[in-house]
């Protein structure tokens, strides 16, 4: 009996021993493979994947968000295929708020900034409002594709439908972004990496940008955000809360000071560079001067020429 005659049953139990890369190859054997694998609607094709993921990858046990099947989700998770963009190997990052993974030079090529889309693109605010999006420095950042189809389905739709759709609009979005915001918690109990300055930026912009009901709801998302949640259960310990907003102050004041220093250095060696070069254009231009002035004989015109010029 071909492979390919195998009954569905008989199918399903052979994928169950392979993982997600076997899968992906295993997709592109026949078109009946590809059926029986990226049926989006078949509870038998979301089982496959699901059990090849929990399989081999095991730290990935979180489902995915509501709305994606399992095969997108195994897709994005598997970040040594690259950037789904530019098709490179390289570092990447996945974007759960826009549901692709991609490296940052595609990142930047393909997002808006919100003061762009509101006012130079003249964007409505009820539109713009219940997009997902991703915080980046101090801004807030959309998907330029994801905008413009929305958008041209925004301008389709009547007075009747559009409220409707702004709200479900919005519940989609406000989905994406707490998976997003969930798997971010996810991965930081992990490990405690070290901040960057972009990092810290966000986590102070988000800290005084959220509504807050008191000082302790307060204190518990810092310690939800800094990796030491599982740590410090007892939130009634504000002198803790207190010295790890001062460490995060001071972290951030070094990497400051860090950063001028670099500058620092790359102006010295501007001006190093610059004296130099001055230097060799003086030299140069004396050279010139000496051998053409001092000509005699035949070239006294050119000694005139150079000397008159």
């Amino acid at each position: 009996m071909l492979i390919v005659e195998f009954p569905p049953e008989l199918f399903i139990e052979f994928c169950i021993f392979l993982s997600p890369t076997d899968l992906f190859a295993l997709s592109q054997v026949c078109r009946k493979f590809q059926e029986y694998l990226c049926a989006p609607n078949s509870f038998s094709t979301q089982q496959i994947w699901k059990e090849s993921r929990l399989k081999f990858m095991s730290k990935e046990d979180m489902p995915p968000p509501v709305g994606m099947t399992e095969k997108k989700y195994v897709e994005l998770l598997m970040t040594e295929r690259g950037c789904q963009i530019c098709k490179q190997i390289k570092e990447c990052k996945i974007y759960w708020e826009f549901e692709v993974r991609c490296c940052e030079e595609c990142r930047i090529n393909n997002t808006i900034y919100r003061h762009e889309l509101t006012l130079k693109m003249k964007y409505p605010s009820e539109f713009i409002n219940v997009m997902p999006y991703t915080n980046y420095g101090i801004g807030k950042y959309y998907w330029a594709e994801q905008i413009a189809f929305a958008y041209s389905q925004y301008n389709n739709l009547s007075k009747e439908n559009l409220q409707s759709w702004l709200n479900d609009k919005k519940l989609v979005s406000d989905s994406l972004m707490e998976y997003a915001e969930r798997r971010k918690l996810n991965e930081e109990k992990i490990g405690y990496p070290p901040f960057s300055f972009d990092s810290l930026t966000i986590f102070s912009t988000s800290l005084f940008d959220r509504d807050f009901g008191d000082w302790m709801d307060r204190i518990t998302w810092i310690y939800r955000r800094c990796w030491v949640y599982e740590n410090c259960t007892n939130t009634n310990n504000v002198e803790n809360a207190q010295q790890l907003v001062q460490f995060h102050i001071q972290r951030l004041e070094n990497e400051a000071t860090c950063r001028c220093n670099k500058v620092n250095i790359k102006d010295g060696l501007r001006l190093k560079r610059n004296y130099h070069k001055n230097f060799n254009e003086s030299k140069r231009n004396n050279y010139i001067k000496n051998n053409k002035f001092n000509m005699n004989g035949k070239y006294f015109k050119n000694k005139l020429l150079y000397r008159y010029r």
